[in-house]
């Protein structure tokens, strides 16, 4: 699962570094908490962009309904957490499931990190989200659309695949 902020770099202009750094921190870290009440992972984060996964290094048949509760939720809080502090933070979530290679990187700076096919999908579906909306695929779908409540989109052209259909879930 990649979660986005969308216009992050404008709403850096705005503000200072310290207090963007501060409400960067806050918003991943409420998501950190969602991730592990809900089983998941964060792999990484790189500026605006949020990473997790579920079902590493234990697989865990529940994965992709794991991952849409994280992503759910989180958009939920958001949500909540603009009203109350009046701000206007957005994010996109794509989602793909699938197979992943995980494993640590580097020899002086260590990173443990996630490759492959999956991975780059789930950035590419987040990319063609719309803000405050969680995308996912059709195979991640068809594993969690008894569950949750999703509206299919028009399919998308995705880098390296082509036209794709995605979902987009209703977030009650």
């Amino acid at each position: 699962m990649f979660v986005d902020l969308v216009g992050f770099t404008p709403a850096a202009e705005k503000i200072s570094p310290r207090q963007l750094i501060q409400e960067l921190s806050e918003m991943f870290s409420i998501l950190d908490v969602i991730a592990i009440r809900h089983g998941a992972e964060r792999i990484k984060t790189v500026g605006d962009a949020y990473l997790a996964v579920c079902g590493m290094p234990t697989p865990n048949p529940d994965h992709a309904n794991v991952m849409v509760r994280v992503g759910r939720d989180f958009l939920k809080y958001l949500d909540i957490y603009n009203r109350e502090k009046q701000k206007s933070w957005q994010v996109r979530i794509g989602m793909h499931t699938g197979p992943v290679v995980g494993g640590i990187v580097g020899h002086s700076r260590y990173l443990y990190d996630i490759f492959g096919d999956a991975v780059n999908t789930a950035a590419r579906v987040q990319a063609a989200a719309q803000p405050m909306t969680l995308l996912t695929t059709e195979k991640t779908w068809n594993l969690v659309k008894d569950e949750f409540s999703f509206v299919p989109r028009s399919p998308v052209t995705i880098k390296g695949k082509g036209p794709m259909s995605l979902y987009e879930l209703v977030v009650p």
